[in-house]
């Protein structure tokens, strides 16, 4: 049996197809939608935080400065980046008009 490693194309063209299917049928959403579930996201970190850092010592004995280092932390910083960049990264692309002669 082959791996995804020595074939990269193995079963991607289904995924492909369906992403493509996705947003041609206009179920993706607009930025100020995608801007709101992110900015929602941070909110309920905040107000979760407590019950995050509980959980995460109760599960996996994480003490608090290392539960916010490397997981809500991470996700706050993660976050901020895309809500800055957002914009940008949705933005068309030119194609390059590169031709041979």
């Amino acid at each position: 049996m082959g791996s995804l490693h020595e074939n990269p194309q193995h079963g991607f063209g289904g995924l492909l197809s369906g992403l493509q299917e996705a947003y041609e049928s206009g179920r993706t959403k607009d930025l100020a939608w995608r801007r709101a579930q992110l900015k929602g996201l941070l909110r309920l970190l905040a107000e979760k935080e407590e019950d995050i850092f509980d959980a995460l010592h109760d599960d996996l004995g994480k003490h608090r400065a290392e539960s916010y280092r490397d997981e809500i932390g991470a996700l706050v910083k993660s976050v901020n980046h895309t809500l800055r960049n957002l914009e940008g990264w949705a933005a068309p692309e030119k194609a390059s008009s590169r031709h041979s002669r």
